[in-house]
């Protein structure tokens, strides 16, 4: 039949004619470049933040392969590593590189880290158009402004200072992790939970520390909480004098609840002076913020001290299974084959990583399991987020090859700003100062054995003790004793301390009651010699100077 051949004919030319126009106009994949920034330093939770960025990127594209790993120095006493991972997005026609970067020094924590400054301005010679991380607020701080330079949206998974909620000074800063006014207020409610009225604060002089008892601050105000000190003290400090004069302080309010705003290696600090010193114990209260919340004591030699110990941490479901997978197949051979240096000990120049306890050091930490660190399922999340906002601009065509890298980046950061996540821990979305929003919080208890998730609390609620715990049966103080009405009071009378004559509220009163005894007896001496020549002849030339 002509008509026939002639109709399939027409049928096929068409059909080849669209085969054509969808190979044109699918072209070439186009290239999209991650990044991912991680401070090792003396704990496994850098290592774990980073397997589930890995893990959350290999979930997201199931054929990612490991593909170069580098091993490198930064300005000393810095050593860093690169991992590259890649992988394709067929539908979406992107080839997907995540640059992971882990870098270990002593000052990796701090805001004017070189080191992380090498880090970022590598990242951006490679092309990235966002990336995860850093860790710290006060090195989110100092990665901020660069970034901006550079128009590259971060993402953070553990930077919760108060002090980066202002998309006007930080406008490519996004974070999955709560910021810290939220962990102040859930410290106020327990605390009024708790029939507690007066607190003190020690806090280090960071962005992390300051921040968020500046915001613990402000919660106390609003709910009626009197602070009766707050001392302060620069992280990392190793004098034992410096320490000592900050607790003696706040024991000399008679306060017995005290709050810790700072790093782990900060807090373990203090708790281990505070033992010293007598301010552990039956009769005394710890709450300490997320940075040491959940922390294995016995790793520090602190074991005997944690019972009663209430700390906060943001609140997450974390069941991913790909992660737990990921984990559970951690092997040694993973700490030098996978890119993540965590034998640092033969690699870094100074001493930082030498004499740690076994279970703080990375070069024995050869599996975690579903042990994981509070913040992994927000890296994960992070990652997650970051990857969702770049195949979502895929679908709109929008990718780096469409359009300027630096616009790219620009429509990237809007993009992470107006969408929804449903991500490891809950929805994810972000307010106007591109933070978190709505997200929880854990109360936890240390029981002298190991830490007990008590009780949770989310925004515009109370503290709801979690099941089986309810408020007969927790807390655990430190006396042995449990049960909200068992908490022991905040604030107590005077009473005699072995190590009282080290306390200026003793000394002051001794002072005076010597001075008065000696200006007495000096009084009675004179009188009794008033007739005597020296005391004549000393009256005469005292007269003399008057007259002068």
């Amino acid at each position: 039949n002509i008509e026939h051949l002639r109709s399939m004919k027409v049928w096929v030319s068409h059909l080849l004619h669209l085969t054509v126009l969808g190979m044109v106009s699918a072209g070439p994949a186009c290239d999209v470049t991650l990044g991912g920034i991680f401070q090792m330093r003396r704990s496994p939770a850098g290592l774990q933040r980073e397997a589930a960025t890995r893990a959350a990127f290999c979930a997201f594209f199931p054929n990612c392969t490991d593909t170069e790993y580098l091993a490198f120095n930064l300005p000393s006493p810095s050593l860093g590593s690169l991992y590259k991972i890649q992988a394709t997005d067929m539908e979406n026609m992107l080839n997907v590189t995540y640059y992971l970067f882990s870098e270990s020094s002593e000052d990796s924590n701090s805001g004017l880290s070189a080191a992380i400054s090498a880090v970022i301005r590598l990242l951006m010679n490679l092309g990235v158009v966002g990336f995860v991380g850093p860790n710290s607020s006060s090195t989110s701080r100092a990665v901020s402004p660069v970034a901006e330079v550079f128009g590259v949206p971060h993402i953070s998974y553990a930077s919760t200072s108060n002090g980066l909620s202002d998309s006007n000074s930080f406008p490519n800063f996004f974070r999955t992790v709560p910021q810290d006014d939220g962990q102040a207020l859930v410290m106020v409610r327990f605390a009024l939970r708790m029939g507690w009225t007066t607190l003190s604060v020690i806090n280090t002089l960071d962005s992390y520390g300051a921040n968020g008892a500046a915001a613990l601050r402000e919660s106390a105000v609003q709910n009626e909480i009197r602070l009766a000190t707050r001392q302060e003290f620069f992280p990392g400090e190793t004098k034992d004098f410096e320490i000592d004069s900050r607790l003696m302080s706040v024991r000399d309010t008679n306060v017995r609840v005290i709050v810790l705003f700072m790093a782990q290696s900060d807090a373990v600090r203090v708790l281990q002076r505070a033992r010293t010193i007598g301010m552990t114990g039956r009769g005394w209260v710890w709450l300490t913020s997320d940075a040491f919340t959940g922390v294995d004591v016995s790793a520090f030699g602190i074991q005997e001290l944690a019972r009663g110990i209430i700390g906060f941490e943001p609140r997450s479901s974390f069941e991913n299974r790909e992660f737990l997978a990921f984990n559970k197949s951690w092997g040694s051979s993973w700490n030098i084959r996978g890119g993540i240096i965590t034998n640092f000990q033969n690699h870094s120049n100074s001493n930082f990583y030498v004499n740690l306890p076994p279970a703080a050091s990375p070069r024995n930490y050869s599996a975690f399991g579903a042990n994981y660190d509070t913040l992994v399922p927000f890296a994960y999340d992070a990652m997650t987020t970051l990857l969702a906002a770049v195949r979502s601009l895929a679908k709109k065509n929008v990718t780096p090859c469409m359009s300027q890298l630096m616009e790219y980046r620009a429509q990237l950061r809007m993009e992470m700003k107006n969408m929804t996540v449903n991500g490891t821990t809950g929805q994810i979305s972000f307010d106007s100062n591109q933070d978190r929003i709505g997200a929880g919080y854990e109360i936890l208890n240390h029981d002298g054995i190991s830490w007990q998730t008590i009780a949770t609390f989310a925004p515009n609620t109370q503290v709801d003790f979690s099941s089986p715990f309810n408020d007969q049966n927790s807390p655990v103080w430190p006396s042995g004793l449990v049960g909200v009405s068992n908490a022991p009071p905040d604030l107590v009378v005077s009473a005699p301390n072995p190590y009282e004559y080290r306390s200026y509220r003793v000394a002051y009163p001794v002072l005076a009651a010597v001075v008065f005894v000696g200006v007495v007896v000096c009084s009675i001496f004179v009188y009794r010699h008033r007739d005597d020549y020296v005391f004549k002849a000393a009256a005469q030339s005292l007269v003399q100077v008057m007259n002068l």
